[in-house]
């Protein structure tokens, strides 16, 4: 199976790394290795590379900036599929439509700089827009839904189709695509006209803000938990005594305790860890069991 695989990827010449370090791409710097991870440069070869892997009943997972996934110390013997090179973008009156690789903050920058606004409230979120949109990433107040027009998806029968807004079903941190394992290939957003100076005034005040209350300057997988009842998980677990509590080198910030941080040397079993000693004190104080907004694979 992986000789034809290959033989896959040489025929339409998709770049491909193996036996590669997956700590070398995630936001926290930890990690195992993957057996084989493919980048595609455009949607139509996305598309194709997934049907033939159907076909062959291979296992595979897309992957986008690997902010929110961690994945566990040993190797993945599944094909990674990596959006980093589907990062084409096409202005038009009010709407802009992006692939799904792109990363919205850099998306974001170059709008500004042509008088193009999004929701500058997301502008701080590291993720790529396929994620975002799967996930309906949010902050400040705004979602990620509050801009989506349109998608393009590939089902699980490797069938393409488009979902508009109501057809997605938005929710707090999921969507229809995400709940039936959609892969999000392409997006409409919705865009508004304004000066650059606007923009980037607002870009700022809300990174100052980001940066004042989140540890931004160690690595992390953002929050780890979902909101509970409408509150902050960090609320939770700083009441449970757990602010800088520490396995091996993944340690609860003391900044903010919705975040895991890597101060140095940490593993995926650490993080994982503390991820479930967490979880086990929250429901100790509180009788509830946090729900992880991270996925670990």
């Amino acid at each position: 199976m992986h000789s034809a695989i290959l033989d896959f990827l040489k025929r339409w010449d998709v770049e491909y790394r193996e036996s590669l370090s997956l700590a070398e791409y995630s936001s926290i710097g930890c990690g195992g290795r993957a057996r084989l991870v493919v980048f595609p440069s455009s949607i139509n070869t996305t598309a194709a590379l997934i049907s033939f892997l159907n076909d062959l009943g291979a296992p595979y997972r897309v992957i986008g900036n690997m902010t929110n996934t961690l994945f566990r110390d040993c190797e993945y013997s599944g094909i990674l599929i990596k959006t980093d090179k589907l990062n084409k973008y096409f202005v038009a009156e009010n709407t802009v439509t992006v692939e799904a690789g792109a990363l919205y903050k850099r998306l974001a920058a170059r709008l500004s700089l042509i008088g193009i606004s999004l929701f500058e409230e997301l502008f701080m979120i590291p993720g790529s827009i396929g994620a975002m949109v799967l996930g309906n990433a949010g902050a400040h107040g705004k979602e990620t839904s509050g801009l989506f027009i349109s998608g393009e998806f590939l089902n699980p029968s490797g069938e393409r189709i488009t979902l508009s807004r109501d057809e997605m079903d938005f929710a707090y941190r999921t969507s229809y695509a995400r709940s039936l394992g959609l892969v999000c290939l392409s997006v409409t957003l919705r865009c508004f006209p304004d000066s650059f100076s606007n923009i980037a005034s607002r870009i700022k005040r809300f990174a100052d803000i980001r940066r004042a209350a989140q540890p931004t300057n160690l690595p992390s997988l953002g929050s780890v938990f979902k909101k509970h009842d409408g509150v902050g998980m960090g609320y939770y677990i700083e009441r449970a005594g757990l602010s800088g509590y520490r396995i091996g080198g993944a340690e609860v910030s003391r900044k903010h305790a919705g975040f895991i941080v890597n101060v140095g040397g940490a593993t995926a079993s650490d993080v994982i860890a503390l991820r479930d000693f967490i979880k086990v004190r929250v429901f100790e104080k509180f009788g509830f069991m946090p729900e992880e907004e991270i996925e670990v694979l």
